[in-house]
């Protein structure tokens, strides 16, 4: 046996559409930002304002941009999930629940904001209406890129992929996809099995999405 491929093993997923994968695999571990917790100075607390509405303000245009870009490359159709994401950026009510909540206990912004999205995000969840529910994905989306906006964080790592790859995440959002600046052989979109279960021989383990095949 060519000792190239004495640890290859095999895997049997699903096809989510028509064609072939073939490339390297890139693991996309997705995980929350990391916020810090502090008590503001009252003499910085306008300036802890000021940074938040900037972060939101710089979050509008990455989004505006990334919109542009997938209408211009896949059309005005597939662009359009993204003004759910340029809405979450102008709910008063998110805003305002934010800036009150830093006003009440003058902990940094970065908090503030994480707990009013948190809560959110969770009540969408929890909506029975499917297409009110999918808004929490919206919300979690934009949340995390203004935190990383608000803690000078970069963009996520597909937006650095040097060479073409298999992609394998347990979800990809709208904006992560659309970020990235390479091509990419295809797209592990689902797992369909829970970490630990036992599985059947011949039983489909995930989804492929194949590049330039759409989703469905």
């Amino acid at each position: 046996m060519d000792p190239r491929f004495k640890n290859e093993i095999t895997v049997q997923g699903i096809a989510a559409s028509q064609g072939i994968a073939y490339g390297q695999v890139f693991v996309y571990i997705q995980s929350d930002v990391e916020v810090p917790s502090y008590q503001v100075e009252p003499d910085k607390r306008i300036e802890e304002v000021a940074r938040f509405e900037k972060a939101l303000l710089v979050t509008r245009q990455q989004i505006a941009k990334i919109q542009d870009e997938v209408e211009k490359n896949l059309g005005a159709e597939e662009a359009l999930i993204f003004d759910a994401h340029l809405l979450v950026l102008e709910d008063q009510a998110l805003i305002g629940e934010t800036i009150r909540e830093f006003e009440t206990t003058a902990r940094n912004i970065e908090t503030c904001f994480n707990k009013v999205s948190s809560r959110y995000i969770q009540a969408f969840s929890e909506i029975d209406d499917e297409y009110l529910r999918e808004r929490a994905g919206d919300i979690r989306d934009v949340a995390q890129r203004v935190l990383q906006n608000l803690l000078g964080q970069a963009e996520n790592s597909l937006t650095r992929l040097a060479d073409k790859r298999i992609v394998v995440a347990n979800d990809i959002s709208p904006s992560d996809s659309a970020s990235i600046k390479t091509e990419v052989a295809g797209t592990l979109e689902t797992i369909l099995v829970a970490n630990g279960q036992f599985v059947e021989v011949g039983q489909p383990l995930f989804l492929i999405r194949p590049d330039g095949a759409s989703k469905g």
